[in-house]
């Protein structure tokens, strides 16, 4: 989230009128007082006290601390002493001292009186959060946090932006909810929807967290959040999955952003929504423009990649493997390498370039995890090397599919394949066994039940190579060469002795 002076202008000219405050508090009770506390006989006090404020106001500030400190020292009692306490915090926040600051404010807050406690423990929690003491801020200011009025506004604020800052969300979300219902109109109730709506995101309640990002738009449409608003409503769209809605909103914003402030996220937000749509062809559109116009954007990795895959889905084959070329030429490390791989093989053995396409799949394969993306590449890579005629590496990926943990489908490709690799090489024993396991599954091609018929017979094992090539001849003529069939058929019967089967036949 940004920092709040970027997003709220006004604060720092609240926070300045509540020390302009502090500081008449402080002269007009000083002057009400002072008769007081001269006639009850603490004269010495009171000069050494006056003079000391004096030379602050004319700016001598190094005296002023020299007779502060004195005070204290002979007057540690005194009834001035959270006045001075305060100060002298004053004068070391002035230096840059912000650590010794904080000490004197602290002293200073059991003694000061009434009116002027409040102002001080507020701008102490303010010093504190500039320090990046976030707990602390939130303790110093919890008396203010019940006090009815704008200090209560201000400490609400101010506490719950310091548990965001110090990354406690469940912690700030009280805060916001007691901002927005003490002062649903006030000064800081647009951010603190916008608060509430982003810690919402980031516990996953995506709808809530839309509808307060829609307060902002309804009830704030003069914010300078309405945009920041907008955007956040796009993204958890975009999350929901209503791709359309999420689609107009970064387009709106890509309108209304005169000051391009959001140009990039919307754009890159814009495409994105498109690609999850399956609108392929605008996607490239949104894509290539935020290309062109932030060559060197954040999110370039993530465009180049999903351009790509545009690409890829629409079989423009060439544009997706040059775009996965960049990714990995500008990012070497990138996230998406892996499954960029992927689609780089695929596209190269589209693109008719097996060896390529070997090349990317065994990049693939160096570091892919185990898994269904694995097993694929390992069948496709597999049957590259088929028809390369590179038979001993098509056994070892198709040898590796032989597991339960492989789809039931690449299971049985992986049979059906090293049976062919077996029968090719005259392997009869071993492509038996792997067409026995392929006929084991439903739907087993006609192709097998012939090859099984042949593979018994060349074994001499005339009744099953008979029974395969018998069911070979049920399947539909277009699947099968019943001419071929027939004539092996007739071979295995004569074999056997089964003359009047084999003449029958004819």
């Amino acid at each position: 989230m940004q920092r709040q002076s970027d997003r709220l202008p006004g604060a720092r000219g609240r926070a300045a009128r509540c020390l302009l405050l502090l500081w008449i508090i402080l002269l007009i009770g000083g002057s009400r007082e002072e008769k007081s506390w001269a006639q009850a006989g603490n004269r010495e006090e009171v000069a050494l006290y006056t003079f000391a404020v004096r030379a602050y106001q004319d700016g001598l500030y190094d005296l002023a601390k020299q007779q502060f400190q004195q005070y204290l020292t002979r007057f540690p009692q005194g009834a001035r002493r959270g006045e001075v306490q305060f100060y002298l915090g004053e004068l070391a926040f002035q230096a840059k001292q912000y650590e010794q600051a904080v000490q004197y404010y602290r002293q200073a807050l059991p003694t000061l009186p009434d009116p002027v406690r409040t102002p001080a423990r507020f701008k102490l929690g303010k010093l504190l959060y500039q320090l990046q003491r976030y707990p602390e801020v939130i303790e110093v200011l919890a008396p203010l946090r019940d006090q009815p009025g704008r200090w209560q506004e201000e400490a609400l604020y101010w506490s719950g932006e310091a548990a965001l800052k110090g990354g406690k969300l469940s912690e700030a979300l009280p805060f916001w909810e007691q901002l927005l219902q003490a002062f649903p109109q006030g000064n800081y109730a647009a951010y603190a929807y916008y608060a509430r709506g982003w810690i919402r995101q980031q516990q996953g309640k995506y709808a809530l967290a839309l509808q307060d990002f829609q307060k902002i738009e309804v009830l704030f449409p003069q914010s300078p959040l309405l945009l920041p608003a907008q955007l956040a409503m796009a993204h958890l769209l975009l999350t929901l999955e209503r791709y359309g809605e999420a689609e107009e909103k970064f387009r709106w914003i890509l309108e209304q952003d005169r000051e391009e402030r959001y140009q990039e996220e919307a754009l890159f937000g814009w495409a994105e929504s498109l690609l999850h749509a399956r609108r392929y062809a605008e996607a490239v559109t949104a894509y290539e423009r935020y290309r062109s116009t932030f060559p060197q954007g954040r999110w370039s990795e993530t465009v180049l990649y999903n351009l790509g895959r545009a690409y890829y889905v629409q079989k423009e084959f060439a544009k997706a493997v040059e775009l996965f070329r960049e990714v990995r030429e500008r990012f070497p490390q990138s996230s998406y390498l892996s499954s960029l791989l992927l689609m780089q093989a695929r596209s190269y053995r589209a693109l008719q370039q097996p060896q390529k396409a070997v090349q990317a799949y065994t990049e693939f394969l160096a570091t892919a995890p185990q898994g269904q993306m694995r097993f694929l590449a390992l069948s496709e890579r597999g049957m590259l090397f088929y028809r390369l005629h590179r038979l001993d590496q098509a056994r070892a990926d198709f040898s590796q599919l032989r597991t339960p943990k492989a789809p039931a489908e690449l299971q049985t490709l992986a049979e059906y394949m090293l049976g062919e690799i077996a029968f090719q090489g005259k392997e009869y024993e071993a492509a038996l066994s792997h067409y026995l396991a392929v006929s084991q599954y439903p739907d087993t091609p006609a192709e097998v039940w012939y090859k099984l018929g042949y593979a018994y017979a060349v074994r001499k094992q005339y009744p099953p190579a008979v029974k395969a090539l018998e069911k070979y001849l049920t399947f539909p003529l277009e699947q099968v060469d019943r001419k071929r069939g027939l004539a092996l058929l007739i071979r295995v019967l004569l074999r056997q002795g089964d003359y009047e089967k084999a003449i029958a036949r004819y």
